[in-house]
C-alpha cells in the first residue's frame, strides 16, 4: 500500500473547523487547529457560537436584530480569534464565523461539512452559556467527522511526542488506525499502537458466560491472544501503508480509558475510535470516553464509524446542547434495532 494521507486527496474537504469562546482551551484548540490546517494546506474556519434565547439558530447575518452589546462582543471575539490565527496561517486559509445557537448543536452541524472539528476541553463562556468540557463531549459523541479535543498547555505532535492509538480490530479502530499513522508520517512523529485487554468483572454477564462455556479455560491467556493477534495485524496495516514510519506496538491490560490516559503522558496525540469492539466498545457513549476526553495529557481525537457504515436509525441522536436537548428523529423508525442501547426509545 502506498503512503497516503485521506486530507491530500482530492475529493478530500479541505476545511478544519475549530469552536472559539474566548477561554485559554479554546485559545489552545485554536492554535493547535491552526497549525494542522498549516501542515496539510487546509482551509481554518473559526466558528464563535453566540446563545440568545428566543433566537432561532442561524448565521449572525440571518438574525440581524441583537442586543449592541451582545453584538458587539461576538465580533471582538471573532476579531480576537482572526488575530491569534493570522500568527500562522495566510489570511487566504482563514474563515472567521458568528453563529447563533446552542454550542453543541451548532458544532455537531458544522461537522457535515469540515473534516475535522476542533474543540478545547473544559473551557466557559457566557457568549456560549455553557461549559465547554461539556459541549466536547457531546460533540465528540454525534460528529459526522473526527474530532480532536484540546486541553491547556498541549504539545504538539512531532519527533519528540508521537502518535498513540487505540485499535481493537473494528473498521473504526482500522480508521483511527490509518489517520493516526497518516498524521504521525507527516509530522514525523512515530507512531504507538495499543491493544487493550481486560478481564471481565465477577459475576459479570461476560464472566457468568465464561464459566458456563469453558470452566477450565485460561481467560487471561485467551483475552491476551486475541488482543495480540489485532495489535499484529494493526502493525502490518499501518506499515504497509507507511513504510518509513517509526511504529511500535504493546498490547497492555487494564480498562481502555486508563490504559490511554496512561499512554497520553508521553504522547502529543491519543486516536480512538467510537464505536469499536473489545476494550473500546462503546467508548464515546459510555464513561469510558468521559475518562479519555478529561483525563488524557494531551489532546485527544475520537474517530467515529463513519455514517455510510451506521443502520440508518442511527440518524436518530439526542445531542446536548446547554440545558436543552437537540433531537433528530428517523423518519422511517421501523428501521430501528430496538437492541441498540445507543438509540432512544421510539417517538411516541
Amino acid at each position: 500500500m502506498k503512503d497516503t494521507d485521506p486530507t491530500k486527496e482530492p475529493s478530500a474537504l479541505s476545511i478544519i473547523a475549530v469552536g472559539f469562546d474566548g477561554s485559554a482551551p479554546a485559545a489552545a484548540a485554536l492554535d493547535w487547529a491552526a497549525v494542522e490546517a498549516r501542515r496539510t494546506g487546509a482551509t481554518l474556519r473559526v466558528i464563535s457560537v453566540v446563545h440568545y434565547p428566543g433566537v432561532h439558530a442561524g448565521t449572525m447575518e440571518s438574525v440581524p436584530i441583537l442586543p449592541a452589546s451582545l453584538l458587539n462582543r461576538a465580533n471582538k471575539l471573532s476579531a480576537e480569534a482572526a488575530s491569534r490565527a493570522r500568527k500562522v496561517l495566510d489570511v487566504g486559509k482563514l474563515e472567521t464565523q458568528i453563529v447563533i445557537g446552542a454550542a453543541a448543536e451548532v458544532l455537531v452541524a458544522a461537522t457535515d461539512s469540515v473534516r475535522l472539528l476542533v474543540v478545547g476541553n473544559r473551557g466557559r463562556s457566557d457568549l456560549a452559556s455553557t461549559v465547554l468540557g461539556s459541549v466536547s463531549f457531546a460533540v465528540t459523541a454525534h460528529a459526522h467527522c473526527p474530532v480532536v479535543v484540546v486541553g491547556e498547555g498541549a504539545v504538539l505532535v512531532g519527533p519528540q511526542r508521537g502518535v498513540a492509538v487505540g485499535v481493537d480490530g473494528s473498521s473504526t479502530g482500522n480508521l483511527a488506525l490509518d489517520l493516526a499513522a497518516d498524521l504521525a508520517a507527516h509530522a514525523g512523529a512515530p507512531l504507538r499502537i495499543i491493544s487493550a485487554w481486560d478481564l471481565p468483572a465477577a459475576e459479570s454477564p461476560a464472566y457468568d458466560y465464561w464459566e458456563t462455556v469453558s470452566p477450565d479455560a485460561d481467560l487471561a491467556r485467551i483475552q491476551h491472544d486475541v488482543a495480540l493477534k489485532v495489535v499484529t495485524a494493526a502493525l502490518e496495516r499501518a506499515r504497509s501503508r507507511h513504510r518509513m514510519l517509526v511504529v511500535t506496538s504493546d498490547v497492555l491490560q487494564g480498562q481502555a480509558g486508563a490504559v490511554m490516559a496512561a499512554a497520553s503522558h508521553d504522547a502529543g496525540l491519543v486516536v480512538v475510535g467510537s464505536r469499536g469492539l473489545g476494550g473500546f466498545t462503546g467508548l464515546v457513549l459510555g464513561s469510558v470516553s468521559h475518562h479519555v476526553i478529561h483525563t488524557c495529557a494531551c489532546p485527544v481525537m475520537v474517530v467515529r464509524t463513519p455514517a455510510s457504515d451506521r443502520p440508518a436509525a442511527t440518524r436518530q441522536e439526542g445531542v446536548m446542547a446547554g440545558s436543552r436537548t437537540v433531537t433528530w428523529w428517523d423518519p422511517d423508525p421501523e428501521g430501528r434495532p430496538d437492541d441498540d442501547p445507543h438509540i432512544p426509545p421510539r417517538r411516541p
